[in-house]
């Protein structure tokens, strides 16, 4: 059995056809010198089509991924803290696991073609702990010290919404990662966050840690030198959220107000103001692609009261997304 094939080649299908060896698209057109002459009519085998047809839309479909891996520019922020070795939040112990775990995971991202890059945004007393694997975005201006200096006691806590404006203004990824510099990642994080961009199209989601990853492995202190242990250790569930990926466009956006990091419900007000802009935020639970050493709860306990009652107070003012 023969068909008549009458087939016209649409402007979005011709962008493809020089990529492809000449006789994929036999069956429905003429191809001679590299000229496409288009309405032409030619009898076939009704198998021989079908066949043809599915073997362009395989190859088209390849390409097409092909083009959204390259395109896709991946930016991660973190807000690097120089800190004394005792202080109670572990940060200097913590920082160097996390810049270490995110070099890891971005040269496993690199192996594969997937563009990542690791943006820091800190004050200038900081700059000396980053690696030179990280870019540095320009010195914040803005803390809780400047804002409230009367409840600050001294705490230099950085505005949310400045770090913000801060990779918007001087990048320009497409999508932007946004953790505490305490939160470590695994190896192959990088590359599954880009998975779910470019396969499942997801535009804003969150990835919650894996906790209380221990400190100590018989007796020995584990650093980033023991990234290996450290990444088969499973850890706890955490409740809270703190790994926010996004697109540009819903970043641009999002308005966080005076807001700062260090005290709650900053996390949680981060992910109201996704869902209202894009009702879709997807929330990985127990996804095991990121981590903490050690828990928060204990060294919490004891902070300023007055810096949290702000925080509280800022996030319940109105937020309009457009």
């Amino acid at each position: 059995m023969y068909i008549m094939v009458h087939y016209k080649i649409t402007y979005t299908e011709t962008k493809y056809i020089n990529k492809y060896p000449p006789h994929i698209f036999k069956c429905i057109c003429v191809h001679y010198n590299n000229q496409i002459y288009n309405n032409q009519i030619l009898y076939i085998t009704l198998l021989e089509f079908l066949a043809r047809l599915l073997y362009i839309y395989i190859y088209i479909y390849i390409y097409m991924n092909d083009i959204n891996t390259a395109a896709i520019k991946i930016g991660h922020l973190i807000n690097p803290f120089k800190c004394a070795e005792d202080n109670p939040s572990y940060l200097y112990y913590a920082q160097p696991v996390t810049f270490k775990s995110m070099y890891n995971a971005q040269l496993e991202a690199h192996k594969v073609g997937i563009d990542i890059k690791l943006y820091t945004v800190n004050y200038p007393e900081d700059d000396e702990i980053i690696p030179e694997y990280f870019i540095k975005l320009p010195h914040l201006k803005r803390s809780t010290m400047t804002e409230f200096p009367k409840i600050s006691n001294n705490r230099k806590l950085p505005i949310i919404q400045e770090m913000f404006d801060s990779i918007l203004e001087n990048t320009d990824v497409d999508y932007i990662i946004f953790t505490n510099s305490d939160i470590g990642v695994q190896k192959n994080f990088y590359i599954k966050v880009n998975k779910l961009i470019t396969q499942k199209n997801f535009k804003s989601f969150i990835i919650n840690r894996r906790d209380d990853i221990p400190k100590f492995k018989d007796g020995k202190r584990l650093t980033e030198k023991n990234l290996d242990i450290i990444y088969n250790e499973k850890g706890i569930k955490h409740p809270g959220k703190d790994c926010f990926i996004m697109d540009r466009k819903i970043l641009e956006k999002i308005d966080m107000n005076l807001m700062f990091t260090g005290f709650p419900p900053w996390g949680h007000t981060l992910y109201n103001r996704m869902k209202q802009i894009h009702q879709n935020v997807y929330v990985y639970k127990n996804a095991h692609l990121t981590f903490h050493l050690g828990s928060d709860f204990i060294w919490a306990k004891k902070t300023n009261t007055e810096l949290q009652s702000k925080n509280v107070e800022i996030s319940k003012k109105p937020f309009s997304s457009t």
